[in-house]
């Protein structure tokens, strides 16, 4: 028996080694921020992480600011690829997010009397609790946000005004 006959073909090799690595799930990616919000101009600090979910069901986020020092009111971003932006939506089983916009470059935030008003820009906006207060300061938030392509990596690599992401808070509790 010849070689040739016992090993495949260097053509083989490579699409046996492509089919493989297709099925090697790529590895899921994690960034935590630590900044002081930047559109309400508050001193507290905030810190939001962003997790791929599993199977490529969009990205869990966590959003939160120390204990007593204020109200989480709302969290808005950009997505890398904007055509992904109409797919978007957010899985929330606690009922924490309470409005939700998913508009390219139109997006809102929360605004003055903790609405959702219009500013232009963004590209998704989500107010949490009612009327800036879930029963009480919300301290943390907890949700998925969810759409085919979307990733941590399609929220981190985005910016416009500078800012990936813009997180309201009160400096005092309550609504």
């Amino acid at each position: 028996m010849s070689l040739p006959e016992v090993f495949p073909p260097p053509r083989l090799w490579l699409y046996l080694l492509l089919a493989l690595g297709a099925l090697i799930p790529r590895p899921a990616l994690a960034v935590e921020y630590t900044f002081g919000t930047p559109i309400a101009g508050d001193s507290v600090p905030v810190t939001l992480s962003l997790n791929d979910a599993p199977g490529d069901a969009g990205v869990d986020v966590v959003v939160s600011i120390p204990a007593g020092q204020g109200d989480l009111l709302g969290l808005f971003g950009h997505v890398t690829n904007e055509a992904l932006v109409p797919l978007m939506g957010i899985s929330d089983p606690s009922g924490i997010v309470t409005q939700s916009s998913f508009n390219a470059n139109k997006g809102w935030k929360v605004g003055g009397g903790n609405v959702m008003n219009p500013v232009g820009g963004w590209d998704f906006g989500l107010r949490f609790g009612s009327n800036g207060s879930a029963g009480g300061a919300v301290e943390e938030a907890s949700f998925r946000i969810t759409g085919p392509g979307v990733t941590v990596t399609q929220l981190a690599g985005a910016a416009n005004q500078g800012w990936l992401f813009g997180v309201r808070i009160q400096s005092t509790a309550g609504p």
